[in-house]
């Protein structure tokens, strides 16, 4: 076990905002979660897979912000996110006789996830596991690996924690992403929600995270970007020292972004888009489109008309001085940033388990691109 102070949590923050591929939520209303919930003296408790795994009379649940980032732009409220876990622990009890005694992250996302798990682990005084089901942010529950387990029970509440309900008659993960999608879309939730969902014994925690050491490499992330020197190059390094593949592949300005729901022409015919297109321009004039559903899913060069990175591999955000943002921030803050795409490796386990790896196939398919799934290593060769 480890403790990990504000500093640290700050550093977590920028780093889980590069890593999450673009989604996630935004830097700024996390720091200020930070600020409201964690005293300068105060401290969390870090745990390993393998340590909470030793604690074979305690269940680990997961635990997450839920619903619509670009509704989150300002949320720094988490006891919805403090209510949906005290209210699982609860239920598990009565249930089952068992004391639900970690937290686990969702994904890798600065506000959904990555900063209030922790905040959480510190209120309610328990350990939060380092690890997670994606090492990105995620478009839907069943693009992680928790996807096989059962969903119930799932605890939703809204960010007031004047409302919760309770998910119990659901099979699978995508049912359950459905009727909790349905649920937030109720006025009392405004499409936002903490969720506590997919409790996890001793074995079955060791065997459904396989993506470990998730916020440690958010800290790293982070603690590059703020202190060195070159911090494209210092982030570059910190990736592939932890195993990950990475590689700057363009720089430019953005000129272009349209949200989900805006009007595009194609090929002389206007539609209405299920994605958000961020375009980046170097300075010879070439562009590349991403595609993304507030996490970016595929980065598109529009001169070769080929695909240059893909989900579930991340697209991520750096300016050359270290700046790193996400899809969720305002038009006028994207227009006219300066930015360097990152390409980072997946996981193993999001392209080895067959459901998950689907279930980022069928996103791609959702926005467009029904194409073989390449990873950023075939493409690019060594970093």
């Amino acid at each position: 076990m480890r403790k990990i102070n504000k500093l640290q949590l700050r550093d977590i923050a920028v780093g889980a905002t590069f890593l999450g591929s673009a989604g996630g939520g935004t830097l700024r209303p996390a720091l200020e979660m930070i600020e409201r919930y964690l005293p300068d003296k105060g401290r969390i408790r870090i745990v390993s897979v393998k340590e909470a795994a030793q604690h074979r009379r305690r269940v680990t649940a997961v635990n997450s912000g839920y619903g619509n980032p670009f509704e989150a732009v300002d949320t720094t409220e988490l006891a919805g996110v403090f209510a949906s876990f005290e209210q699982f622990s609860e239920l598990y009890r009565e249930r089952y006789g068992k004391k639900v005694g970690f937290a686990i992250p969702l994904e890798t996302g600065v506000q959904s996830t990555s900063v209030p798990t922790p905040l959480l682990g510190f209120v309610l005084d328990l350990p939060v596991v380092d690890g997670d089901g994606a090492g990105r942010a995620i478009p839907e529950l069943s693009a992680s690996t928790y996807t096989r387990l059962s969903p119930v029970p799932a605890v939703l509440s809204n960010l007031e924690a004047t409302q919760s309900a309770t998910l119990s008659r659901v099979e699978t993960t995508v049912e359950a992403d459905e009727l909790a999608s349905a649920v937030i879309s109720a006025q009392s939730f405004s499409n936002l929600a903490g969720l506590t969902i997919w409790p996890m014994n001793a074995k079955t925690l060791k065997r459904t995270v396989p993506i470990r050491g998730t916020l440690r490499l958010a800290e790293r992330v982070g603690y590059a970007l703020r202190l060195a020197p070159d911090p494209v190059a210092a982030l570059l390094d910190v990736l592939r020292a932890s195993g990950r593949y990475a590689r700057a592949f363009f720089r430019g300005e953005i000129v272009r972004v349209k949200e989900e729901g805006e009007t595009v022409v194609r090929e002389g015919t206007a539609q209405t888009i299920n994605f958000g297109l961020v375009t980046v321009r170097d300075k010879a004039g070439h562009e590349v489109v991403l595609i993304n559903q507030s996490q970016n899913l595929i980065a598109w060069d529009t001169a070769t008309d080929r695909p240059l990175a893909m989900a579930p591999d991340s697209i991520c955000y750096v300016t050359p001085t270290g700046e790193t943002f996400t899809n969720s921030e305002s038009r006028e803050f994207l227009l006219g940033k300066e930015v360097i795409l990152v390409a980072v490796s997946s996981y193993p386990a999001l392209r080895r388990d067959r459901v998950v790896f689907a279930a980022w196939k069928a996103t791609l398919r959702r926005v467009g691109y029904a194409g073989r799934n390449v990873p950023i290593q075939a493409i690019y060769g060594k970093p």
